[in-house]
């Protein structure tokens, strides 16, 4: 078969994406360019056709090579998403191809295999404040209903670790428009045991799991960004009723460097919250997280040592969607000290925000009684 049709098969078989063909394109269209710019060099008495030198030959020979290597690298890297990022954070394909370009994504691919089982890391989205890390554990497998779990997790950001850290495996269920809990699949409503407990699914139809990993450090920002990462898990077994059952003996270690993104809209202003005496200054927004910051005046309460703002939880699409329903919990709420009126909301999301479609940033006004969030239950503040 000619190289040609060789390659016109590989295209019908896997759909590269179009940020991929362009980086093809490019790379040889540099190439084209390098032989124009350096022509062979002809010895003036001979009439022949022109043609390069052996040596030049190969060198356009290796360069073309090496093109269409980084093409199936990153048509393969571009495959090779996690589900419980693909699927869990609700991306799009053209999510996928923008992010596998961006410094917010890293494809980690580095695997340790012991006791039989082996985890590999997958990738991970780093920003400002948040981290995601992805991975993938075969030769491990549970019955649907069972929750796996390793018994000990220790991460550490160039040696350190006064972070918020959290590990979970993959159920294969995201927060839904409403806020209920569903399936990502096919967005179906949970299923339940006799006893009223969730029967969740950790098994990828590959026969693998999928273990998440959840940092942040809210108070330092950049934390993350081009760090040294140091994940340990210990023992693999499962979970029940907050119970550790042990049932494979064993350590994975993986160590690499975060990078990380800064791509944020930024919203600065005094825009004031209704009657709740709360004025929002800033706020914002990443393709991971939220943060908005107030001007709160402290105000004791018979319950808690001091009331709290609206709480930031969405936002309101250029096409006029409403979603009041993007944290993925954890969200760090507060004053920023004892002597400051400035209060902080805090959270990484659920979802892939493609932040140039924001139009407004929601606050919650009313407390959700079942029924659908309208803008009525909300305080819209809009971004521009």
């Amino acid at each position: 078969m000619m190289e040609k049709e060789k390659l016109d098969l590989l295209r019908k078989e896997v759909i590269i994406p179009d940020v991929v063909n362009k980086k093809t394109e490019d790379a040889f269209a540099k190439i084209q360019r390098m032989a124009e710019d350096h022509p062979p060099v002809l010895l003036s008495d001979i009439k022949t056709k022109k043609r390069f030198p052996r040596k030049r030959t190969a060198l356009i020979i290796i360069a073309a090579t090496l093109a269409l290597a980084t093409m199936s690298a990153a048509a393969a890297a571009y495959m090779k998403w996690s589900k419980s990022f693909s699927e869990g954070l609700r991306m799009s394909e053209e999510q996928q191809q923008k992010l596998a370009e961006s410094n917010l994504n890293t494809f980690v691919e580095q695997s340790c295999t012991n006791a039989g089982i082996t985890v590999t890391a997958v990738q991970s989205m780093t920003n400002e404040y948040y981290t995601y890390i992805a991975f993938r554990v075969e030769g491990y497998s549970v019955e649907d209903g069972v929750q796996p779990d390793f018994q000990n997790l220790s991460v550490t950001i160039d040696g350190m670790n006064d972070f918020f850290t959290f590990g979970s495996f993959y159920d294969g269920l995201i927060c839904g428009d409403d806020g209920r809990p569903v399936h990502a699949e096919d967005g179906s409503p949970l299923e339940l045991d006799a006893d009223g407990r969730i029967i969740n699914s950790y098994t990828m139809d590959d026969g693998s799991l999928e273990y998440e990993i959840y940092l942040k450090k809210t108070d330092e920002k950049g934390f993350f960004m081009n760090k040294a990462i140091h994940v340990e898990m210990q023992n693999l077994g499962t979970v029940a009723k907050a119970d550790f059952t042990p049932e494979v003996e064993g350590t994975w270690t993986f160590d690499w460097n975060l990078e990380g993104s800064c791509e944020t809209r930024v919203y600065e202003g005094t825009m004031a919250l209704g009657d709740s005496k709360a004025t929002v200054t800033r706020v914002e927004i990443s393709p991971i997280s939220m943060r908005a910051e107030y001007e709160f005046p402290k105000q004791e309460t018979e319950t808690t040592r001091y009331s709290e703002p609206p709480k930031l939880v969405g936002v309101k699409l250029k096409d006029g969607t409403l979603l009041p329903w993007i944290s993925m919990g954890a969200e760090t709420m507060g004053y920023v000290d004892d002597t400051s009126n400035t209060y902080i909301c805090s959270f990484s999301t659920n979802r892939i925000l493609d932040i140039s479609q924001v139009d407004s940033v929601l606050f919650r006004k009313t407390e959700p009684d079942g029924t659908a969030v309208t803008e009525d239950d909300l305080y819209v503040v809009p971004m521009e």
